[in-house]
């Protein structure tokens, strides 16, 4: 606790008021002196939070945190040299519109880039793409070409093969050599995850930014559990947390960790084609891609329960994977997948 947040903590002055930074300072190190008691230390969190919006938390007996706000710093370092950042929330989190915020700011940062987008499944890659020939949307994850240009690689979401647990599964030897290999290629990788406790090891070490959004108790909780004994009582604050916020940890070379809430503050333009792409996600896949998916759910749900039925499959589909078809329907597919497998319930 001692070394990720106080010896090896860094406050850049572009995060905040140089007079601010140092009442900040004092009340925390005031606090893990001594010198003030826990009561003292949230009075006085709870009027600096009332007077300038800045966030803190009582991490123990001896240690508390302020956390300023910033909707810029985050770019400023990200974009200084080729480094990977994850992106760690749950559903509806607004980890999309921060995963693009900050793929959309390296066009403008970095000269003659281009966004790879992988596994694009609310299709908001697919309508940005119409609008600017830089952003590419990739069929499947792949390492992009090493042109020497810079390039922004965005995973919207890790798919199942990428959060496997086994480091040498082919998808995550491509995603683990592209993290490794960024700087030669010069790319900037930035990765939606939802489940960062099975995360495969070798991501969540070359994953250097992070930055935690809401996630509800229980996703909370398997969060905290996989992370650093310095972080876990830190990343309660996320439960807290509304779509604009994230809990920002970057470091920094030579001076150390910063912690700060960063603001996404998408534009209107950005948050309209995010809502035309989620009403139009089913209309641009026909048929057979819809199905196939359909195919692949009904799959793994009989893969953990090998005699389940059609009312069975209809409510997992519709509870886990939001997709309510009927219960006909769903029946229907059961017995097409069956078909299409060759599949056969040991009695």
């Amino acid at each position: 606790m001692d070394f990720l947040l106080y010896r090896t903590r860094h406050i850049p002055e572009a995060l905040t008021h140089p007079t601010i930074k140092n009442v900040l300072m004092s009340i925390e190190e005031a606090y893990r002196t001594g010198r003030i008691t826990k009561r003292k230390a949230i009075v006085y969190g709870a009027y600096i939070k009332k007077k300038y919006g800045i966030y803190f938390e009582i991490l123990d007996d001896s240690h508390m945190i302020f956390l300023p706000h910033s909707d810029s710093i985050l770019y400023s370092y990200f974009y200084e040299e080729p480094t990977t950042a994850a992106i760690i929330g749950g559903t509806g989190s607004g980890k999309t519109i921060t995963a693009w915020m900050m793929a959309l700011e390296g066009l403008n940062r970095l000269n003659k880039a281009t966004v790879y987008v992988y596994n694009d499944v609310d299709g908001l890659g697919t309508l940005l793409s119409e609008h600017d020939s830089r952003i590419i949307v990739e069929q499947e994850a792949a390492v992009p070409p090493a042109d020497g240009l810079p390039k922004i690689v965005l995973y919207n979401e890790m798919t199942e093969k990428h959060m496997w647990k086994r480091g040498m599964s082919s998808a995550n030897v491509d995603l683990n050599l592209q993290a490794l290999r960024r700087r030669h290629r010069r790319a900037w990788i930035i990765q939606n995850v939802i489940t960062y406790s099975v995360m495969e090891s070798v991501l969540k070490q070359t994953s250097t930014f992070k930055i935690f959004k809401w996630m509800d108790p229980v996703l909370l909780d398997h969060t905290r559990e996989s992370l650093p004994k310095g972080w876990k009582k830190l990343v309660e604050i996320c439960a807290f947390l509304d779509k604009n916020e994230g809990l920002a940890v970057v470091p920094v070379k030579r001076r150390g960790n910063i912690y700060f809430i960063h603001e996404t503050n998408p534009p209107q333009s950005l948050l309209s084609m995010h809502k035309r792409a989620s009403k139009e996600k089913h209309l641009i896949m026909v048929t057979s891609e819809r199905e196939k998916d359909y195919m692949r759910i009904i799959g793994e749900i009989m893969a953990v329960d090998p005699k389940a039925k059609s009312p069975q499959v209809q409510v997992i589909m519709e509870k886990k994977y939001d997709i309510r078809l009927s219960r006909r329907r769903v029946r229907e597919l059961i017995s097409k997948w069956k078909e299409i497998t060759k599949y056969e319930v040991n009695k």
